[in-house]
């Protein structure tokens, strides 16, 4: 690479764009974190407004990789800019994610801290609808507004990224003079390294050496796989006859890998296999799997068929080693206290997942057949297990972060929380309905588990980049545990649309909706934790609506399944509250919607209004909803209604607002405090003030007056 003149153009800002494109296995990635490893060195070298940033779309993510390396791409340079633009911060802390062309705006500004970035992205192939990704790229490039960024990229040939690249970059291929030596040396050092190859004569090493290297055109990934073969093999004939049939293609070369595997050891393999792969698909990446917990797993599963005790199992970590060859690669954690296991090459995984091989169709994986059976038993093993230890046992935190001493029932509870997040469709409904099922005997263990979670793995278990109420925020009374209704408000809070579908085809729906819940709720508020918690007693549909969980897609559920059924008119008083963390209505907003359906703008027999809880939190959107729908500007509650307990209830931060009329709240409560959780000063006031004067127009323009309850004629002064 550092020999050819497009390296040299590059890094010295003669060209604006790289593109380094080859073959699948030819190396593409080692070869991007040694270009990465020495543009850090090169950036190190001149001053600190000189940066690199890398990022790497890996194929387990299976998603289009345009906002999420925009995303990495400005958080890493935030990490080293002097300070975080206005825009930035504004992002950060809003109530959506940001889009593409948000993105693009704060990469821009964020770009006045540096004089020049180099951008290395690697495997762009692996993005879904990579145009997308591909779009970005070229604005990067020709943009006057990023002249400062210095692109590479890598990826297969593939015709459309050739078209697109080709546009705006020099191309480089990885089909070069350079390639075959640089095998052989690679080939020479795995030779030297293994003690087995050792024992072999030089004449043959020699043999090896050269056939592969010149038989791998080009592809390192090829010639790792033919020494995997090779070691198997016992006898010099045997190894002089395979370096002269050597397969030709990296199919062939599987094929050839999965016909050496002995027959006591293809379940093994096999189970290996689907496990990472699982693992992989499940997690996206984000979190390493022990390799320990693989033999775990194959113990744990075997022992159901055999009745075998733990004992009797000779599988340890060499096994797995030995028998997965390069089909697995191995590595440490950060600590180098124990191993991590991972499909060695994404090839691997694409031939498993392919229909190309007749001969090892029995190992080849299908995800809802195979995926399906290996959740079935994560679930099943969660529910059924060792009842998981109570919190008093527990030293450091939740048992649920997933280190590398987590046992293989806590892998299999949280994998089980993450697959009903985002693999509902391959899920037993059943298994699910148990698992989420306030009776079990893991469910309370769990739920504190979950609850007292670290919150950076909170992220990675839920795939949820904002935090989202989950049913471990809810603390069921007695009289409410063994409701059916509690079961359906879990799948509800974890999103699991289809499988409520499937619940409820036993249950009287109308009367599930009629049904008073009792318990308890904790929420977390913005991005500084301001803690708002108390008891609730109100039906399912009035909990989603307090506890911040009644948006579109749940409103759909109710209009899908139970249309007809469900009762709007007295759910504002319940629902306002969490409006105002949403408040700009773009075509997904519930607000109109049940105002269609039939919620009461006024409801009777509350003492608090829909309209003064907007008016206390700041909400223009539902302000200027409520009005148009004809909500009563002067309206201070309804003196005989539902008093909100201020210490336990869910909504008694609102219960001060009685007998206040709206424009009174505005003029002299401040903003609903938590709403300042994670807000900058500039946001704080403009909520105290350019807000509330867009509000106070629209109160004094549908006739507001600041008459307080009980003081009838009395008018407190502007």
């Amino acid at each position: 690479m550092f020999r050819a003149s497009g390296w040299d153009d590059w890094i010295n800002t003669r060209i604006r764009a790289l593109w380094i494109h080859g073959i699948p296995g030819a190396g593409k990635t080692v070869l991007a974190a040694h270009i990465i490893e020495t543009t850090l060195r090169i950036c190190e070298a001149k001053d600190k407004r000189t940066t690199c940033v890398y990022y790497y779309c890996y194929h387990g993510h299976n998603q289009d990789e345009s906002v999420p390396f925009l995303r990495w791409l400005v958080s890493q340079l935030l990490r080293e800019a002097d300070t975080v633009p206005t825009l930035a911060w504004k992002a950060y802390t809003g109530s959506r994610e940001p889009d593409t062309a948000l993105l693009l705006d704060v990469l821009h500004v964020t770009l006045d801290f540096f004089d020049l970035v180099y951008v290395a992205i690697d495997a762009l192939d692996e993005s879904q609808s990579r145009q997308n990704l591909l779009s970005v790229l070229n604005v990067l490039v020709t943009d006057p507004r990023f002249w400062k960024i210095q692109l590479l990229a890598t990826s297969r040939e593939y015709s459309d990224i050739k078209l697109k690249m080709g546009r705006f970059s020099q191309s480089l291929s990885m089909s070069n003079c350079f390639v075959e030596a640089d095998i052989r040396i690679y080939v020479a050092a795995k030779i030297m390294a293994e003690a087995k190859f050792q024992r072999w004569p030089s004449d043959l090493r020699t043999d090896v050496e050269a056939t592969l290297s010149t038989g791998a055109k080009g592809m390192f990934r090829w010639a790792v796989c033919q020494l995997d073969i090779l070691r198997r093999l016992n006898h010099q004939s045997k190894i002089r006859e395979a370096i002269k049939s050597l397969p030709k293609t990296m199919d062939e070369t599987y094929e050839r890998i999965f016909s050496y595997i002995v027959d006591d050891e293809k379940e093994f393999v096999r189970h290996t296999l689907h496990w990472v792969c699982f693992h992989d698909f499940l997690w996206k990446g984000s979190v390493p799997l022990p390799a320990g917990l693989l033999i775990d797993a194959y113990i744990a599963l075997d022992k159901g068929k055999s009745r075998l005790s733990s004992d009797e199992y000779l599988y340890d970590l060499e096994t797995l080693k030995d028998s997965c060859g390069c089909l697995v690669s191995f590595t440490f954690d950060e600590e180098g206290q124990s191993q991590l296991a991972n499909i060695a090459h994404y090839t691997v995984r694409e031939f498993l997942e392919s229909d190309r091989s007749s001969f090892t169709s029995w190992f080849s994986i299908k995800r809802k057949a195979s995926y399906g059976l290996i959740l079935a038993f994560i679930l099943e093993y969660a529910i059924t297990s060792e009842p998981i230890e109570t919190p008093e046992d527990w030293e450091d935190g939740s048992p649920l972060n997933l280190g590398s001493t987590s046992s293989f029932q806590e892998y299999c509870l949280a994998a089980s929380v993450r697959s009903l997040r985002d693999l509902e469709e391959l899920i037993e409904p059943s298994l699910a309905f148990r698992f989420l099922n306030p009776l079990e005997a893991h469910f309370g263990a769990l739920h504190t588990a979950l609850y007292i979670l670290d919150s950076e793995f909170r992220t990675e278990i839920l795939s949820s980049t904002y935090h989202t109420t989950g049913f471990w925020d809810v603390e069921w009374h007695e009289s409410t545990k063994n409701s059916k209704t509690a079961i359906l408000a879990n799948l509800l809070l974890m999103k699991c649309f289809s499988l409520a579908k499937d619940f409820i085809q036993d249950l009287d729906i109308e009367s599930v909706l009629q049904e008073t819940l009792f318990g308890s709720i904790s929420l977390l508020k913005g991005w500084i934790e301001y803690p708002a918690s108390g008891e609730f007693k109100c039906n399912l549909v009035e909990l989603l609506a307090e506890i911040r969980e009644f948006d579109k897609d749940v409103l759909d559920f109710f209009q899908r399944e139970a249309r007809g059924l469900v009762c709007y008119t007295d759910l504002l008083p319940h629902y306002m509250p969490g409006h105002a963390e949403e408040t700009v209505c773009e075509g997904s907003c519930v607000l109109p919607r049940l105002l269609q359906l039939g919620a009461n703008p006024d409801p009777k027999g509350f003492q608090v209004t829909p309209l003064q809880i907007a008016v206390f939190s700041r909400d223009l959107a539902g302000v200027r909803t409520l009005l148009e729908a004809g909500a009563d500007p002067t309206n201070t509650g309804d003196e005989q209604g539902i008093k909100w307990h201020v210490e336990t209830s869910v909504l008694g931060p609102y219960c001060r607002l009685h007998g206040l009329a709206p424009l009174y709240i505005l003029r002299r409560l401040k903003a609903y405090p938590y709403l300042e959780g994670g807000m900058t000063t500039e946001e704080i006031d403009e909520m105290n003030g350019a807000t509330t004067t867009d509000i106070e127009r629209l109160l004094l323009d549908y006739g507001a007056s600041t008459v307080v309850s009980g003081n009838v004629g009395r008018k407190i002064k502007s």
